[in-house]
This record gives C-alpha cells, structure tokens and sequence, in this order.
C-alpha cells in the first residue's frame, strides 16, 4: 500500500474527501490535525464508486462538523497500487551445438 500527504483547509475538506472516494483505489483516509487523529475512514475495497460513497456519507457529515471548527488539517490517504503487470521471459537467441 502507498500513502499520500495532503494539507487542506477545513472549506475544502469535504469537496476532497469526496473527490478522493471517487478516484476508486482508495483503501483509508485519515484526518489529522498536528499530532491528532481526529478520523480513520476505512474504505471497502472492491465495492463500487457509488456504494462507498453512500457507507462514506454518515463519516463525511460528520467530518463536516469537523472542518466547521478547525482552520486546517491534513489527510492521510492510503492507496491500493495497481498490479505489477506479468513479466515476460527474456528471449534467448538458439546457440548452436
């Protein structure tokens, strides 16, 4: 897994937080303000766009009251990478015998 660094200011932390469920390869987002978790948002993997947005909605509403008292934060987000794709062998030229 890959995690990302953000800063966000608390206007903006629901606009990213949605934007970031919907890129798909999500796996976890947290909020952090300095050294304070203030949310970890597990993320289902292998669930569609839409149904995680749906689970997301009750944490995003939540994460909104948030940002109304908060002047800044940073999100954590941890990333599915994508599968490495197949190697192929390498091609030995025929040696003569």
């Amino acid at each position: 897994m890959k995690w990302e660094t953000i800063q966000v200011e608390a206007d903006k932390l629901v606009e990213r937080i949605n934007q970031i469920v919907s890129e798909g390869n999500v796996r976890r987002i947290r909020l952090r303000q300095d050294d304070r978790v203030l949310f970890d948002i597990p993320l289902a993997a292998g669930v569609g766009i839409g149904a995680v947005a749906v689970l997301a909605a009750p944490v995003v509403v939540a994460v909104a009251a948030v940002a109304a008292v908060i002047t800044h934060c940073t999100l954590e987000i941890e990333r599915e990478e994508p599968p490495m794709p197949p190697t192929e062998p390498p091609i030995v030229p025929p040696t003569d015998v």
